[in-house]
């Protein structure tokens, strides 16, 4: 076979394996290494014994003349850098999986190498593995019979590893899917700059997928972090991930990076496998297939571009059954509506958030009428206040365990306290975190106002907060923290990353101000949004007739000034980690049924304003 000079962009965690699999690979001659950080280009240079590094792609490309390229970089910019490789005279290009985010960009990214005689390979370098390689083959020599069942499962999400999987399957069983049934949590790792677990990756964080072949065969998949544990894991949890086949005379099935079985009335066989891509060598015998179809000796390659379009329509199809809640056909094209389907999705699933409704509405009535009230309305969300004499539903001498208590015979989960720096704050903070809350309220201050302000009270909170996984989210309030740049200057003062925004907007209002602006400019810093209305016309001279003698003017569907259309969708678009609580003042002396039915109508209002857009 021929030798081919190759050139590797993007030198992180898989273009090291990339360049183990290249550097030990006869056929590939490895003579440069291009990252946009000279430090990891260089550092795997040295144990490559690489003599050229870059950190220019056109440079590198010009200056080495390769004719292979490995483009190893996040999903995110694949395309765009796809473009630039293409624009020179290469024989190969080797792209990491997934292709792209969406299928908009993986389609785009065949559209460019169609306009040229480059052949472009996608690293989908697990058919190669032993475990599967040994399942295909009890599968192809009938071992197990007719297949009536297969079940997968894995840690991976469907970017990270479904991309695998699926591909994976349509491999195995000569064919794509007809069509897909989905289920999906998880709207945050759909942005690909907040998926925290594959930073640049756009995937639910838990999915569970039929798929459906022509011959009425059916694949159940389950990825994500709520799949089953695997004992035997490949290294880290998110590859871990099994396969079972089941046949009408058997059972064939492979732990990744561990081991595949076969059980049949003949007996019962195991294979162990290597240790996942150890010493690159599924990338490997990717790049030796590869080097077999540039050399003339075979026309196809499993791991093809069109191969991997073809699993990405099997994916966009998923996450648009999730979305549209039926059964899909990977060969529809999603709506050109410009939104792509991952936008759609993360939007869809970030406005289906519960709404948290605050106990404050039931003033200083003891905790199990309060928590018995809201669960007859279908409440599974509370913020839970505590503020001695206004609406104390746990003091700190109470333990949190027996709080806890009465949270879960009413099925209550608690994600926001409010505090509002009312007795110790230490110390609610610490029953805060054990019964999971994630954010605590606290009363409005500004640098601007010398009266309020005591940054070092504050550091010493925050630190306790940050301790214990919670942030400290600052109320705006007219009198203490009234407009969004006096709310801008306490974060920058603060300079702390548990410090957060809760945004009621009736101060906004009375403070001159549009909750929308205060949405846009504030962004991620809101964790908590405050679903509370406001008076047409109201002023700030009003604000205490308002809050206490009219409190029927503050209830959501009341026909007041806050436009709840716009306050939902710009708050998916700018702070979708925000929690949103029904919360507003006055109905402390109102009988119960009273306060059930506001929160009723409430209730109704916003879940009919939110599927507007969701």
């Amino acid at each position: 076979m021929s030798q081919y000079q190759s050139l590797i962009v993007g030198c992180g965690a898989r273009g090291r394996q990339h360049g183990v699999a290249l550097s030990t690979n006869d056929h590939f001659e490895l003579v440069g290494l291009c990252d946009l950080v000279e430090e990891r280009a260089t550092n795997l240079a040295a144990d490559l014994d690489i003599s050229k590094t870059y950190t220019d792609l056109h440079e590198a490309i010009k200056e080495t003349e390769p004719m292979h390229v490995s483009c190893i970089t996040p999903p995110t910019i694949r395309a765009s850098i796809v473009e630039e490789i293409l624009s020179h005279d290469i024989a190969s290009l080797t792209i990491e999986k997934p292709a792209a985010n969406t299928l908009e960009e993986v389609e785009e990214i065949v559209r460019i190498a169609e306009k040229t005689d480059t052949r472009v390979t996608v690293c989908l370098e697990t058919l190669w593995a032993d475990e599967i390689r040994a399942v295909n083959r009890w599968v192809e020599d009938g071992r197990i019979g007719n297949i009536e069942r297969i079940v997968g499962t894995t840690k991976g999400g469907l970017m990270a590893q479904g991309t695998h999987f699926v591909h994976m399957l349509d491999w195995m069983f000569d064919e794509t899917p007809e069509l897909v049934r989905c289920f999906v949590e998880g709207p945050s790792g759909l942005d690909p700059t907040r998926n925290d677990r594959i930073p640049g990756h756009s995937e639910p964080m838990d999915a569970l997928l039929e798929i459906t072949y022509s011959n009425d065969l059916s694949a159940f998949l389950h990825h994500g972090v709520h799949a089953p544990d695997v004992p035997a894991q490949a290294g880290t949890f998110w590859l871990e991930y099994r396969l079972d086949v089941v046949g009408s005379d058997g059972q064939a099935s492979f732990v990744h990076g561990d081991h595949a079985e076969v059980i049949t009335a003949d007996g019962h066989r195991r294979i162990d496998a290597r240790d996942f891509d150890e010493d690159g060598y599924m990338t490997r015998n990717l790049y030796d297939t590869l080097a077999a179809v540039l050399d003339g000796e075979r026309t196809d390659h499993p791991a093809d571009l069109e191969s991997a379009l073809e699993t990405h329509r099997t994916l966009d199809a998923a996450m648009r059954s999730a979305h549209q809640s039926r059964a899909i056909s990977p060969k529809r094209r999603p709506p050109a509506t410009g939104r792509t389907t991952n936008e759609h999705l993360r939007r869809a699933l970030t406005g289906r958030k519960p709404i948290t409704v605050s106990t404050l509405l039931y003033g200083d009535r003891n905790r199990e009428t309060t928590l018995e009230s809201l669960a007859s309305l279908g409440i599974e969300s509370i913020d839970l206040w505590s503020v001695s004499s206004f609406a104390t539903h746990f003091e700190t001498r109470e333990s949190a365990e027996a709080i806890a208590a009465d949270l879960n015979q009413f099925g209550m989960e608690v994600p926001v306290v409010s505090v509002f720096d009312d007795g110790d704050v230490t110390e609610k903070l610490d029953i805060a975190a054990s019964l999971g809350a994630n954010v605590a309220v606290m009363g409005g201050r500004s640098p601007d106002r010398p009266e309020t302000w005591n940054r070092a009270q504050l550091i010493e909170w925050l630190d306790h907060a940050d301790d214990r996984g919670l942030t400290l989210a600052f109320e705006n309030h007219l009198d203490t923290l009234e407009t969004t740049a006096e709310m801008r200057a306490l974060l920058e003062a603060l300079d702390h990353p548990a410090a957060g925004i809760c945004l009621a907007p009736p101060h906004l209002s009375l403070a001159g101000e549009r909750v929308e602006r205060a949405i846009v400019e504030l962004g991620a810093a809101i964790d908590v949004l405050y679903l509370w209305d406001m008076e047409c016309g109201a002023d700030r001279t009003a604000a205490d007739a308002i809050w206490w003698d009219r409190p029927d003017s503050q209830v959501p569907g009341g026909g007041g000034a806050i436009d709840f259309d716009r306050l939902f969708d710009l708050a998916v678009e700018y702070c979708p980690d925000a929690h949103w609580v029904v919360c507003y003042h006055g109905t402390e002396e109102w009988e119960g049924k009273r306060i059930d039915e506001s929160v009723r109508r409430s209730l109704r209002f916003l879940e009919e304003r939110r599927s507007r857009f969701f």
